[in-house]
Parts: C-alpha cells; structure tokens; sequence
C-alpha cells in the first residue's frame, strides 16, 4: 500500500509571520506581543517601542508579575493590544477604525485591570484604560472616555475571531488559532440613538464575512441590531451563536449530503460545543469560505488574505506526528471547505492528516472491518469519509489510494466477509457518501489498474491479457441492474440513484483505463450512455423534485456524483449529452462547491476536442491533465 509522504527533515507548514518572535527577553508587553523589544527605558521604565505604540510597557524582571502567570489573562492582553493596534492603523492592512483628526489626542491603552493590582515589578504607568469592571471582562474593549451615548463610537471586539486558545508559543501564554481581526461595524445611522457605527458588524469569521443587520440575515432584524449596538458587550456572544447556527442549519447539510441525522447531530454538537478545539476553528473557517462564495460566487475565498491567514494557522497547529481524532474532524473540514471553494488547492495535506489518524487507529485493531465495528460514531465517520476522499482523490493525483489494502478487505466483494449492508450499518459507505461497497472498492481497483497500466507501459513490459483480465474482474460487480432501480422520495431513494451514477461511471473509468482515452471505442460510448440515462432520469422524473433534508434530491445528487459528470462528460460526444451536463451543474450549483470549475474545465475539454476534430487531428481527451493542472478533487 503506498504510503503518505511525509518529511521528517522539516517542519511542515507556513512560515512565521515576518517580524515574529519568541521573546524571551525585554519588557513584559513586547514579550507578550512575541516582538522585538528595543530594551531601552526612559526615566519611567518604559521602553520606546511601548512609547511610540502608545501602550502602556509592563516593565521589565526576571520574574513576571502574578497575574501574567496565568495564561488566560496573557492571552486576553495579546488579544487587546492586536485590536487597539488595529483599531489606530498600526497593522499592515488594517486602516485603523479610530478617530482621526490633528486635534485628537492619541490614546495610550492601559494593560493592567484593576482585578490584577497585586505587586508588580513593572513600574506603573499613567494611561488610559481600555478594560472596565463593570463591564463582562471577556466582551468588547472600548478606549476610556469615548462614552457609549455621544459621538462616534468604535466597538472591537476582543477574541469573536477566535474560539480557541491551546496553543503555547510563549513561557507564559496560550495562543488563539488566528490572531484577531477588528470588528468593523456596517454603516448604520439611527437618529433616534444619535449613533454612527463604523463599517461591518462582522463574525468571528473575518473581515469578508459581514454580517448585516437586515432581516434577510438569518432571522436578525433592525430592532435586534440596534439592541446590540446598544449593549456591544452581547454582540460577540450574539454573532458567535449566529455563525455556529449557520453551519448547523446550513453548512452542514450541504457538507455530507447523504449522512443520516444522527451523523450531523453527532458533527453539530462537537462545532456547537462551547469546548475550544481544532474541529470547532475549521468548521467556522468552512462556514466562513460557505459564506463569502454565496455572497460573490465568481472570487475565490482562499485568495483572501484573511482566510489564508487562518488556514495556515489551523495548519500549524496540526504539524505535528501524533494526530487526534479532533484533528482529523479539523482536516475534513478543511477539505470540505476547499470543495466548497471550487476543489482546486492544497487539499492534500488535510487529506493526508485524516489518513494517518485513520491508520493510527487500524493499527489499535486486528483489521479494519473490526475498527468500523469496535469504533466511536465520530471515528466511523473518520474513517469512512477518509477512505471515501482518498479513493477520489486518486482519479485526481492519479496515484493508487492510500487505503488500497485496507478497501480490498472491507469491500472488495471477492475477499471481504462484508455483503452489502443497510446504508445505516456502520459498514456501510451508502452513508454519508451514497456509494454501494463494491463500487467504492471497484473505483480504488481502477485507479491501482491505471498506475499499474503505467508502470507496465514505461518498462515496456504490458500484457494486453492480463491487463484485460484484471479489468474483468473489477467490471463483474458494475453491471447494470436487470432493471431500472426504484427511486423513492427519501434519503434511501436519494442514495440509491446516487450509487447507480457512481456505479456506472466507475464502469466508464475503467473502461477509459484499459482502451486510452479514446471517445469513439464502443464500450466507452455505451459506459458513456449507461450513465447518460441516469442524468437524464435526474432531469425530468418528477420525483427528482421532491425535498428530501431540505434540498431537491436532483440537487442532492448532482452536488454528490460531480466525478460522474465530470468523467461523462469529458468523453461525451453528442451536444445533446453535454448540454444536459452543463444544465445540470448550472441548475444545481448555488455557489458554493466544485461545480463551476468542473464545469469550466468540461469547456476546456470540449473546445480542445472540437478545435482537433476540426482540425481533423487526434481525438485523445486530454481530461487527465486539466484535472491535474486544477487539483479538483471529484467529491
């Protein structure tokens, strides 16, 4: 079985940040903010770079003061000292969202709360306060002396961009996944409040990510925001529960298409639990990538410098040789959301961390069939959606999968005690990924075939027999049905439409394999049909229309079975065919997912193959390269 690669000669990841370190000396508020401190005081202890930043400098000791021994509060002063930084234009890309102006006079944020009066040896410095006790400590930071009622008012939030803080970087702190981003307040005027809010009430999830206080915004309507504008010490916990609700209600559903309830449930409670964890920061970046391709379908989310800030962020906190199941739940979801970015990227690296939680935890048992029985729900799911991207993942990268050996003794219908099973068995890949056993095996195998195909070719040493051989005994298990299947209006029925799709181009895969890309041999134009007659079915059987979990089935399945339409469609011939492809992928698409790119490449495809045939030159669809060239991966 092929194995990950992995570097033990090198951390993997992103680099630091430019301008990072780990202080270990100078005063306490640049060994907080990890920077170079210039370790010069002036007559009150204070050194230059806390002066010309206008914070107040904790000092300097050998030994720290009481209340920065405990990592919470470190983290709570990093996190304002990030926003008041922001909030006056002092970090690159942030304009700053406070008051300008010669006449104004500049701030200077104060440090200490008065909860953390206890000895010091840092020298008190005479500043404005940014914290009030009256106020929740953890809520907003608001500069002293710009009163709620009057004026312009500039609320920043003080940790929404981040709901974890396990990460230790410093003797003394714990960090947050991502460093904060301000809030930036949507321009809102209400005479009645006298109260100009400065642009973008936004979520944890960034600044691409605004949340607007309208009524089309999940259920928020005008009065709601003016309260909260009033009271921003609730306006965090607000929008945090508003994003957690929109993956529940809405990222999710789209995520697993096919997971029965009680397998959402199970994702839901870890995402909405108040327990900081790997899992929770990826499912909020994914909620966020959801958010922004509704929002502009045609941009990417990942070019944002926001999210690649994150994403980076989460990566580094997975870099590391022992992964978790929290872990592994973190990579899918970061997968999920480069799917939901269009399906090009690095989404490998994600991949590879899910497959080697997943190996970690056959290597606890006799064999795989034993870990699905024997497992948690939550690492059931793990394994199966691991195993379920890796097998499409290889049509793309166009190496065998990983998990070849452990999908042989699972699935493989000539070696596996495994029948086909109801899709709630735990065994059962027909949830989440609407795929029968034998055809996930049977796709596996037709991948391995192709490298195999390739090696035999380089060395010049293939055998046309065998090579039609060991395609015989994958094509056994992926004949069509006597007659067509019964498709019932519910998950079940959704499934089972989705598995004939897959079933038939899988047919169609191998085939493709053992002739070459060639669209004019007979068995891959009948493979081409045979699939074809599915999509059609799709199309205009009325009961593709009904609901099932919130969405048409036709879309359900369409988003699902996307390495269908696009294998069918590279080798379609007819105009008919591909039209009723494109229809498809354009009807059902919302937005959010790999369809667009798929469809995009599909023109490329066809272009080429019409500009050739016109050309009267060879008719070889080149669809390996493109798909190579875009890293789409086909879920």
């Amino acid at each position: 079985m092929p194995v990950v690669k992995s570097s033990s000669n090198s951390k993997r990841g992103v680099p630091k940040q430019k301008g990072a370190v780990r202080a270990k000396s100078g005063c306490y508020t640049c060994r907080i903010r990890r920077k170079k401190c210039d370790e010069r005081p002036d007559g009150h202890g204070r050194c230059m770079t806390c002066i010309r930043l206008r914070l107040e400098c904790l000092g300097f000791g050998a030994k720290r003061p009481e209340w920065l021994r405990e990592s919470r509060n470190v983290a709570e002063v990093r996190e304002k000292i990030k926003i008041f930084l922001a909030s006056q234009g002092m970090i690159k890309g942030h304009s700053g969202t406070g008051p300008r102006g010669a006449e104004t006079e500049s701030p200077t944020l104060h440090l200490r709360a008065e909860e953390y009066s206890e000895s010091s040896e840092s020298p008190p410095t005479p500043t404005l306060s940014l914290t009030d006790t009256s106020r929740p400590h953890h809520m907003i930071s608001s500069i002293r002396g710009d009163p709620y009622s009057t004026g312009q008012e500039y609320a920043i939030s003080s940790n929404l961009y981040s709901v974890f803080t396990g990460r230790d970087h410093s003797p003394f702190s714990q960090e947050s996944v991502h460093d904060t981003s301000p809030y930036q307040l949507s321009p809102i005027v209400d005479n009645n409040l006298s109260l100009v809010v400065s642009p973008a009430l936004a979520s944890s999830f960034g600044p691409l990510y605004h949340f607007n206080a309208t009524e089309d915004m999940m259920g928020v309507d005008y009065d709601t925001a003016t309260y909260f504008l009033r009271n921003p010490e609730q306006t965090i916990t607000h929008v945090v529960d508003e994003m957690l609700t929109h993956y529940r209600e809405r990222v999710v559903k789209a995520q697993y298409l096919f997971a029965d309830t009680a397998m959402r449930d199970l994702i839901c409670e870890i995402v909405m639990s108040h327990t900081p964890s790997r899992a929770r920061e990826a499912a909020s970046l994914l909620s966020s990538v959801h958010w922004q391709r509704f929002q502009n379908p045609n941009a990417s989310a990942f070019e944002s410098t926001d999210t690649q800030y994150r994403l980076a962020e989460i990566q580094n906190l997975l870099n590391r040789q022992d992964y978790s199941s929290d872990d592994a739940m973190a990579a899918l979801h970061v997968i999920s959301s480069y799917l939901f970015d269009g399906g090009g990227g690095n989404w490998e690296w994600w991949l590879e961390t899910s497959c080697r939680y997943v190996d970690h935890l056959f290597s606890r048992y006799h064999n795989p069939a034993e870990a699905l029985m024997r497992c948690t729900p939550k690492d059931v799911f793990i394994i199966k959606t691991s195993i379920w991207f890796d097998v499409l993942a290889s049509v793309t990268t166009q190496r065998s999968p990983h998990f070849l050996r452990a999908i042989r003794s699972l699935f493989s219908p000539i070696q596996s005690k495994i029948e086909e099973l109801d899709a709630e068995d735990s065994s059962s890949m027909m949830s989440p990924m609407g795929c029968h056993n034998q055809v996930v095996w049977a796709l596996a195998e037709t991948s391995h075939l192709f490298c195999w195909k390739q090696r035999q070719l380089a060395n010049e040493s293939l055998s046309i027999p065998t090579l039609v051989r060991m395609a015989a005994e994958i094509e056994e298990y992926l004949q069509p049905p006597v007659s067509p299947p019964y498709c019932a209006t519910n998950m079940n029925g959704c499934r089972a439409l989705a598995s004939e799709i897959f079933r038939a181009s899988a047919r169609l895969y191998l085939r493709v394999v053992v002739s070459g890309d060639h669209p004019h041999v007979e068995d891959i134009k009948e493979s081409v049909q045979d699939t074809i007659s599915y999509m059609q079915f799709l199309n205009c059987s009325p009961s593709c229309s009904a609901e099932v979990n919130g969405q048409t089935m036709s879309r359900s399945i369409v988003r699902n079975t996307v390495f269908g339409f696009f294998l069918c469609g590279a080798f379609s011939e007819q105009p008919d065919h591909r039209e009723l492809i494109q229809s498809l992928l354009d009807r059902e698409g919302d937005g959010a997912g790999n369809g667009g790119s798929i469809r995009h490449l599909l023109h490329e495809i066809w272009e080429q193959r019409d500009a050739a045939r016109r050309q009267h030159s060879s008719t070889v669809v080149n669809w390996r390269h493109g798909l190579a060239r875009t890293k789409i991966l086909l879920v």
